[in-house]
């Protein structure tokens, strides 16, 4: 979807808030961190309009959350007119892909938010720069795989084409 922040934040956007409660963690914890992130988006002028809370044993590697609750959490996104969906954890890059894929909407974890409003607070040079320095080491792994639609599907001729290379057949010249 976007990855650049100044876009999503543009607006008085409206988001859902996603957090996942582990076997032997307290609820009152999370309630806590859930509250703090919704300050945290009201800094940077975004609504929290709804809240996800899923209660699971372990997380699931490719979405972090189930994929019925994905599902809910769109459903309930598109109810309220929000596009953005916030997890109160860190995402890997290949969740957020899968989340967005799967959303249709624009997914950010909290270390994403705080970097937002880090950017939008940074005055000197130098601290302008330390925060756009953060802001691609934490896009860097979310990138990897992003231009993989470029690539062809390899077969298993003996002829192998790295990305972007294609044999061109001209019927002219043959």
């Amino acid at each position: 979807m976007e990855d650049n922040f100044e876009l999503v934040f543009s607006s008085q956007e409206k988001a859902i808030v996603v957090s996942v409660l582990l076997a032997g963690e307290s609820g009152e914890r999370l309630e806590e961190e859930i509250s703090e992130l919704e300050s945290l988006l009201r800094t940077l002028g975004v609504q929290a309009v709804g809240r996800i809370l899923q209660k699971r044993q372990k997380l699931t590697p490719n979405c972090y959350i189930g994929s019925g609750k994905v599902q809910e959490i769109k459903e309930l996104a598109q109810a309220k007119g929000a596009k953005l969906i916030v997890f109160d954890s860190n995402l890997s890059g290949p969740q957020v892909r899968n989340l967005e894929e799967m959303t249709g909407m624009v997914v950010l974890d909290r270390t994403g938010v705080i970097l937002e409003i880090f950017s939008r607070h940074a005055r000197t040079n130098q601290a302008k720069t330390q925060v756009e320095i953060a802001r691609l080491e934490y896009l860097l792994p979310r990138m990897t795989g992003a231009w993989t639609h470029f690539q062809r599907q390899r077969g298993g001729g003996a002829l192998q084409r790295g990305m972007g290379e294609s044999r061109t057949r001209c019927s002219h010249l043959s």
